[in-house]
Protein backbone atom coordinates (compact mmCIF):
# COMPACT_ATOMS: atom_id res chain seq x y z
CA UNK A 1 0.00 0.00 0.00
CA UNK A 2 1.39 3.42 -0.92
CA UNK A 3 2.26 5.98 1.73
CA UNK A 4 -0.42 8.28 0.32
CA UNK A 5 -3.12 5.63 0.76
CA UNK A 6 -1.96 4.86 4.28
CA UNK A 7 -1.96 8.56 5.20
CA UNK A 8 -5.38 9.02 3.60
CA UNK A 9 -6.74 6.06 5.53
CA UNK A 10 -5.30 7.34 8.81
CA UNK A 11 -6.73 10.80 8.16
CA UNK A 12 -10.17 9.31 7.43
CA UNK A 13 -10.03 7.27 10.65
CA UNK A 14 -9.03 10.36 12.61
CA UNK A 15 -11.90 12.40 11.12
CA UNK A 16 -14.41 9.65 11.87
CA UNK A 17 -13.20 9.28 15.44
CA UNK A 18 -13.42 13.05 16.04
CA UNK A 19 -16.97 13.09 14.62
CA UNK A 20 -17.98 10.07 16.72
CA UNK A 21 -16.45 11.62 19.86
CA UNK A 22 -18.27 14.93 19.21
CA UNK A 23 -21.57 13.07 18.77
CA UNK A 24 -21.01 11.05 21.96
CA UNK A 25 -20.06 14.18 23.91
CA UNK A 26 -23.18 15.98 22.69
CA UNK A 27 -25.41 13.06 23.69
CA UNK A 28 -23.70 12.95 27.11
CA UNK A 29 -24.42 16.67 27.48
CA UNK A 30 -28.05 16.05 26.53
CA UNK A 31 -28.24 13.31 29.19
CA UNK A 32 -26.75 15.69 31.77
CA UNK A 33 -29.22 18.41 30.81
CA UNK A 34 -32.13 15.96 31.12
CA UNK A 35 -30.92 15.04 34.62
CA UNK A 36 -31.01 18.74 35.58
CA UNK A 37 -34.53 19.20 34.20
CA UNK A 38 -35.67 16.02 35.99
CA UNK A 39 -34.71 17.61 39.31
CA UNK A 40 -37.50 20.15 38.72
CA UNK A 41 -39.91 17.82 36.88
CA UNK A 42 -39.61 14.50 38.69
CA UNK A 43 -42.41 12.96 36.58
CA UNK A 44 -40.40 13.46 33.37
CA UNK A 45 -39.45 10.28 31.49
CA UNK A 46 -37.51 9.81 28.27
CA UNK A 47 -36.86 7.51 25.38
CA UNK A 48 -34.21 7.76 22.67
CA UNK A 49 -34.39 6.85 19.01
CA UNK A 50 -31.83 7.25 16.26
CA UNK A 51 -32.69 10.93 15.75
CA UNK A 52 -34.70 11.95 18.82
CA UNK A 53 -34.44 12.37 22.56
CA UNK A 54 -38.11 12.32 23.55
CA UNK A 55 -38.94 13.61 27.05
CA UNK A 56 -42.53 13.34 28.24
CA UNK A 57 -44.76 13.58 31.30
CA UNK A 58 -47.70 11.58 29.93
CA UNK A 59 -48.14 7.98 31.07
CA UNK A 60 -46.84 6.65 27.74
CA UNK A 61 -44.78 7.97 24.83
CA UNK A 62 -47.22 6.18 22.51
CA UNK A 63 -46.53 6.19 18.79
CA UNK A 64 -44.44 9.37 18.81
CA UNK A 65 -41.02 7.65 18.35
CA UNK A 66 -42.07 5.64 15.29
CA UNK A 67 -43.98 8.56 13.75
CA UNK A 68 -41.10 11.01 14.29
CA UNK A 69 -38.56 8.65 12.72
CA UNK A 70 -40.94 8.37 9.76
CA UNK A 71 -41.00 12.16 9.51
CA UNK A 72 -37.18 12.26 9.28
CA UNK A 73 -37.22 9.59 6.55
CA UNK A 74 -39.82 11.56 4.60
CA UNK A 75 -37.84 14.80 4.99
CA UNK A 76 -34.69 13.09 3.70
CA UNK A 77 -36.51 11.72 0.66
CA UNK A 78 -38.17 15.05 -0.18
CA UNK A 79 -34.91 16.99 0.28
CA UNK A 80 -32.76 14.35 -1.51
CA UNK A 81 -30.63 13.84 1.58
CA UNK A 82 -28.64 10.63 1.89
CA UNK A 83 -30.27 8.10 4.20
CA UNK A 84 -27.03 7.92 6.22
CA UNK A 85 -26.63 11.68 6.71
CA UNK A 86 -27.49 13.06 10.16
CA UNK A 87 -30.20 15.71 10.11
CA UNK A 88 -29.58 17.11 13.60
CA UNK A 89 -26.63 18.19 15.71
CA UNK A 90 -26.98 15.52 18.39
CA UNK A 91 -30.54 14.29 18.72
CA UNK A 92 -33.55 16.56 18.35
CA UNK A 93 -34.92 16.98 21.86
CA UNK A 94 -38.67 16.77 22.03
CA UNK A 95 -40.44 17.79 25.25
CA UNK A 96 -44.06 16.61 25.40
CA UNK A 97 -45.89 18.04 28.41
CA UNK A 98 -49.15 16.51 29.59
CA UNK A 99 -50.07 19.73 31.42
CA UNK A 100 -49.80 23.18 29.90
CA UNK A 101 -48.55 24.69 33.18
CA UNK A 102 -45.53 22.31 33.02
CA UNK A 103 -44.84 23.47 29.45
CA UNK A 104 -44.99 27.13 30.54
CA UNK A 105 -42.85 26.54 33.63
CA UNK A 106 -40.17 24.69 31.63
CA UNK A 107 -40.08 27.46 29.01
CA UNK A 108 -39.76 30.15 31.70
CA UNK A 109 -37.25 28.39 33.98
CA UNK A 110 -35.02 26.60 31.50
CA UNK A 111 -35.26 28.77 28.38
CA UNK A 112 -36.19 32.18 29.82
CA UNK A 113 -39.07 32.28 27.33
CA UNK A 114 -42.66 33.36 27.91
CA UNK A 115 -44.59 30.71 25.97
CA UNK A 116 -48.04 31.76 27.16
CA UNK A 117 -49.24 32.48 23.61
CA UNK A 118 -47.46 29.50 22.02
CA UNK A 119 -48.99 26.17 21.08
CA UNK A 120 -45.46 24.79 20.90
CA UNK A 121 -42.09 26.08 19.69
CA UNK A 122 -38.73 25.18 18.19
CA UNK A 123 -35.41 26.55 19.39
CA UNK A 124 -31.72 25.85 19.12
CA UNK A 125 -30.47 25.66 22.68
CA UNK A 126 -27.52 27.66 24.00
CA UNK A 127 -25.73 24.31 24.16
CA UNK A 128 -26.09 23.91 20.38
CA UNK A 129 -28.71 21.24 19.86
CA UNK A 130 -32.27 21.65 18.57
CA UNK A 131 -35.36 21.36 20.76
CA UNK A 132 -39.13 21.24 20.27
CA UNK A 133 -41.31 21.97 23.28
CA UNK A 134 -44.99 21.07 23.08
CA UNK A 135 -47.93 20.95 25.50
CA UNK A 136 -50.08 17.93 24.63
CA UNK A 137 -53.65 18.89 23.91
CA UNK A 138 -56.14 16.92 25.97
CA UNK A 139 -59.20 19.16 25.81
CA UNK A 140 -62.81 18.41 25.06
CA UNK A 141 -62.27 17.79 21.33
CA UNK A 142 -61.80 14.07 21.84
CA UNK A 143 -58.76 11.83 21.88
CA UNK A 144 -58.32 11.53 18.10
CA UNK A 145 -58.73 15.28 17.45
CA UNK A 146 -56.30 16.09 20.27
CA UNK A 147 -53.72 13.63 18.93
CA UNK A 148 -54.12 15.04 15.41
CA UNK A 149 -53.51 18.58 16.74
CA UNK A 150 -50.45 17.39 18.66
CA UNK A 151 -48.96 15.77 15.56
CA UNK A 152 -49.67 18.83 13.41
CA UNK A 153 -47.87 21.14 15.85
CA UNK A 154 -45.05 18.62 16.36
CA UNK A 155 -44.54 18.21 12.60
CA UNK A 156 -44.64 21.98 12.12
CA UNK A 157 -42.00 22.65 14.79
CA UNK A 158 -39.98 19.58 13.74
CA UNK A 159 -39.88 20.91 10.18
CA UNK A 160 -38.38 24.17 11.50
CA UNK A 161 -35.76 22.02 13.26
CA UNK A 162 -34.95 20.09 10.10
CA UNK A 163 -34.71 23.17 7.89
CA UNK A 164 -32.54 24.94 10.48
CA UNK A 165 -29.62 22.70 9.52
CA UNK A 166 -30.05 23.04 5.78
CA UNK A 167 -30.91 26.74 5.55
CA UNK A 168 -28.68 28.24 8.24
CA UNK A 169 -26.68 30.35 5.77
CA UNK A 170 -29.82 31.68 4.12
CA UNK A 171 -31.95 33.84 6.39
CA UNK A 172 -35.55 33.38 5.34
CA UNK A 173 -38.38 35.86 5.79
CA UNK A 174 -40.80 34.66 8.46
CA UNK A 175 -43.59 34.07 5.96
CA UNK A 176 -41.43 31.66 3.91
CA UNK A 177 -40.09 29.91 7.00
CA UNK A 178 -43.62 29.41 8.35
CA UNK A 179 -44.93 28.43 4.94
CA UNK A 180 -42.31 25.70 4.57
CA UNK A 181 -43.16 24.35 8.01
Amino acid sequence: MSKFRILSLLFAILCLSVFAEEKINLEVKQDEYFAEVKKTFSNLKNTKTENFYINYTSPSVGTYPKTLEGLVSLFKRVMSISATEKVFNGKLEIYLWEKRDEFLRFAAEFEKFNASSAGGYFTVTQMGWPRVNLPLESGASGKEANQARNYIVLFHEGTHAMFSKYLTDTPLPTWINEGLA
